[in-house]
């Protein structure tokens, strides 16, 4: 069994449309995606589970977009690289009481 990655970022993109849709972009990483999906606890972390062995903490998420994170069940994830879109996929938002614990 390979080591669970576990990778705080705090240089991402968050856009938000009139529809108050939620894209997140961020650096493209190695790997595919597999069942990913998105814990929220209202605080100002993000935690991406994108595959069984990768897990990323999306720091410092300004309140405007915590406030909408509250409300919807989806986002719309982009992995960027040079300016180009690799790969974007859509992950489920669950909302929970704490996020796990992990030093990060």
């Amino acid at each position: 069994m390979s080591e669970v990655i576990i990778e705080p970022v705090s240089e991402y993109d968050i856009l938000l449309n009139e529809d108050n849709e939620v894209l997140i972009a961020i650096r493209a990483r190695l790997g595919g995606v597999n069942k990913p999906r998105i814990l929220y606890d209202g605080a100002d972390k993000i935690l991406l589970y994108r595959n069984e062995e990768q897990t990323i903490y999306l720091a410092d998420v300004p309140s405007v977009i915590r406030q909408v994170l509250q409300k919807v069940s989806k986002l719309l994830m982009v992995e960027v690289h040079d300016e180009a879109i690799i790969r974007e996929y859509m992950v489920p938002l669950k909302q929970v009481a704490q996020l796990p614990t992990a030093e990060v």
